[in-house]
Order: structure tokens, then sequence, then C-alpha cells
């Protein structure tokens, strides 16, 4: 069995001791950025001009930090719109593949900062509940706990315990 992950970090050591080998692979640079753009465009796309390899290098550089699949979903979702907005007579131009990838750029960095702060409250609300040192930990709690014992064994006993 062969699997790919971002998220090794999320595996349990019973998970991880089940794995013969693991294989690290950094994100693309920017030149393999260009070349994954590249062959995950379908070679008939219908465009209005060919898009050189200067201007696919250079949205490449919008995308920094993008895997294969971030990439190849900008693409899709890229084909997706303009055949929802032209139907079958759509001609890509340079742009759509531009404003693709800035679309989909934006759209993980507020994905980025909305998972940074869930984990900000989930930190605060964590802190709120964990009572400090300072505090008192129910104090009415125990003195009512210690009258209800005095009470109790003043009625088990009564007066052997003055005895």
């Amino acid at each position: 069995v062969l699997f790919a992950t971002n998220l090794v970090t999320n595996f349990d050591k019973a998970f991880n001791s089940r794995i013969l080998a693991n294989i690290k692979l950094d994100l693309p640079n920017k030149e393999a950025r260009a070349e994954i753009i590249k062959v995950s465009l379908p070679p008939f796309l219908p465009i209005e001009k060919p898009f050189t390899d200067e201007e696919i290098l250079e949205i490449s550089e919008i995308i920094d930090g993008f895997s294969g699949r971030e990439i190849k979903n900008a693409i899709l979702s890229m084909l997706l719109k303009k055949a929802g907005e032209c139907g079958k007579d759509a001609i890509f131009v340079i742009d759509d593949l531009k404003d693709a990838m800035t679309a989909k750029k934006e759209e993980i960095e507020k994905l980025k900062a909305e998972e940074n702060e869930r984990l900000k409250q989930e930190l605060a609300d964590a802190q709120v509940r964990r009572p400090t040192a300072t505090q008192p930990i129910a104090s009415n709690t125990n003195v009512d706990i210690l009258r209800r014992l005095s009470n109790l064994e003043k009625h088990v006993f009564g007066s052997k315990l003055s005895e």
C-alpha cells in the first residue's frame, strides 16, 4: 500500500509502527510548479494564444507553497468557472490561469487564518477552564463538605467524641 499526506504529524505511534518506509517529498519549487501547471492543463485547451514559459513561471511565483494537488484544483476551478460562464465557446487566456491561482491562494490563506483563530480560541478556552495555583478550587464546597462530615461524626458517635 502506498499513500501520501501533508499531515504526517497527525499520525499516532501505533499507525506509524505499521509503515515500513517513509519518503519525504518537499513542496515543489518555482520551476516544478511551472511544470505541474503545464502538464495539468488539458492538451486541447482552447486558448487565445499559447501561454509562454515566462508567463507560467511568473504565475508559479504567485503560488509559492502550493502542492501539486492545489495547483491541479486551481486549474480545475478555472476550467469549471470558464465553462459555466461561456459554455462550449470558452476561450482561455493567461489571465484566467492567473486569476484562478490567485483565487486559490486567497482561499488557502483564508482557511489558514480561520484555523489559526479556531486554535487560538481553543487555547484561550482551555486556559479559562484550567484552574491556576492562585485560584481556590471550590473552597465553598470544601467548607460545606467539612461541616457535613463534622455533623455526621456528631450524629454517629455522639457523646463518645467528648470522652
